[in-house]
């Protein structure tokens, strides 16, 4: 599945709101919807860079290549569960590496 960055607060119903600059998995969308939101800049698939190339990631990126996992998107759409059995490491561990790359992702906060 692909990941999104939301441009805009999204209501998706039944009192659900996808907060801006938050990410978020195309499941949680109407494929419909989408080109939709899309054409209107509300949301915007991420730009997921090889795993690699972030500062630091170097061995990590070695040992989730061995799975299949070769950039942040692919990383983010696995889930920690099933990722951590499969590479012999802590769940915690991998919701630890996700939320670095959700980091690398999004846009430095505003200052006001």
């Amino acid at each position: 599945m692909a990941i999104y960055r939301a441009l805009k607060n999204l209501n998706i119903g039944s009192g659900n709101i996808i907060v801006v600059e938050s990410l978020f998995n195309s499941e949680r969308l109407s494929s419909a919807i989408i080109p939709i939101l899309e054409a209107r800049h509300a949301i915007a698939r991420i730009a997921a860079p090889p795993l690699g190339v972030l500062p630091g990631w170097t061995k990590r990126a070695e040992i989730l290549q061995k799975c299949g996992i070769m950039d942040a998107e692919q990383l983010l759409d696995v889930p920690a569960t099933t990722l951590a059995q499969q590479i012999d490491m802590t769940v915690d561990v991998i919701n630890k590496w996700q939320n670095e790359i959700k980091i690398w992702l999004l846009p430095p906060k505003k200052e006001i």
